[in-house]
């Protein structure tokens, strides 16, 4: 069974997969018949890390996540890159009855030719079909006009029935007025709105990370939450700004801990750098989301953006990379290095 938050039960099934192949995926294509145990754990896996890269992918409907378990990153890193392809083979093969249409075995990459870790792809969804379909799902609708079905309906029921009793009517009306004022005096973009929701990566908070969070009285949690919602409506400036503290705050807190002063950020991804080989990967794409965040923060000419898609594109990667580096936060717990 497919649980709201499986990270836990991924890891258990991964040790049992592990354990019943003696660590060696390539014993799934040697194999001429599996035990029981060893196709129950095969068919869970497979079911189990789907429904992860769903979330991974599509971000579901909530977008930051807490309590995941603090292995579970390298865990799943490792199923990706060592596993997974074994084991779609095992379950697509085990599809076909027929063994004339067995699939060859799969091509077997050195390290340095796997694919990335990241499998998020963009989703192309489409409006609902209200001939074959009664329930509206955000990772596969288009819900930009849907809001129109509801203005037609709303009129017709004010236009067409004149049995409509007048307070129903009044309020079809009102609600039609609602909607036009959301739209034009509050100039709420229904269908920017939904476009941005589904641009945010999915946030995978640590244990140990809620738990510091909760325990210092941080606010780490508020300004990613904040961040994602002033992005999604549209306010750049203010995610960015956001998304700069989350960034600060998670590098001084779980990578340079040990600084005595309060630095700026500079200071701080300068020492990350010397102590986290993440940190040094990844320190360009750090100095531009700061450049970024600053330029937005203390210069008002940067409110004359040209390519609002490029903008938007950018404080998407910054966001993927506040994902990457709050999943990847060293546990301090105990006073242990990482």
């Amino acid at each position: 069974m497919v649980t709201e938050q499986p990270y836990d039960d991924v890891l258990g099934l991964y040790a049992s997969l592990r354990a019943l192949f003696s660590g060696d995926p390539q014993e799934l294509i040697r194999l001429n018949q599996t035990s029981p145990e060893q196709d129950r754990v095969l068919q869970d896996i497979h079911a189990l890390t789907h429904h992860v890269r769903m979330q991974e992918t599509f971000g579901g409907r909530r977008k930051v996540v807490e309590y995941v378990p603090s292995q579970f990153k390298k865990a799943w890193s490792d199923y990706l890159k060592r596993w997974s392809t074994f084991v779609d083979y095992y379950i697509d093969n085990k599809n076909w009855k027929d063994d004339i249409f067995r699939l060859p075995p799969p091509v077997i990459y050195p390290d340095e030719l796997l694919p990335p870790g990241d499998t998020r792809f963009k989703l192309p969804v489409q409006k609902p079909d209200p001939e074959e379909e009664s329930e509206f799902d955000p990772l596969i609708h288009d819900g930009s006009g849907i809001l129109e079905w509801i203005e037609g309906y709303l009129l017709n029921r004010t236009e067409d029935d004149p049995a409509l009793a007048d307070g129903v009517s009044n309020q079809c009306g009102i609600a039609c007025d609602y909607l036009s004022f959301l739209r034009t005096d509050l100039r709420l973009d229904f269908a920017g709105i939904e476009r941005r929701w589904r641009m945010v990566p999915l946030f995978l908070r640590p244990r140990h990370v809620v738990e510091h969070d909760l325990a210092t009285g941080l606010s780490l949690s508020g300004n990613l939450n904040n961040a994602v919602v002033a992005f999604i409506f549209g306010a750049d400036k203010a995610a960015l700004a956001l998304c700069r503290a989350t960034l600060e705050m998670t590098l001084r807190e779980f990578y340079v801990p040990d600084l005595s002063a309060r630095p700026g950020l500079k200071e701080i991804v300068s020492t990350a750098c010397r102590e986290h080989e993440l940190i040094r990967e990844n320190k360009d794409r750090i100095d531009h989301f700061k450049e970024m965040a600053d330029k937005a923060l203390h210069r008002p000419d940067i409110g004359k953006v040209t390519d609002m898609a490029r903008w938007e594109r950018d404080v998407e990667r910054f966001m993927e990379l506040l994902a990457i580096l709050i999943q990847s936060a060293p546990d301090r717990r105990g006073g242990l290095r990482p």
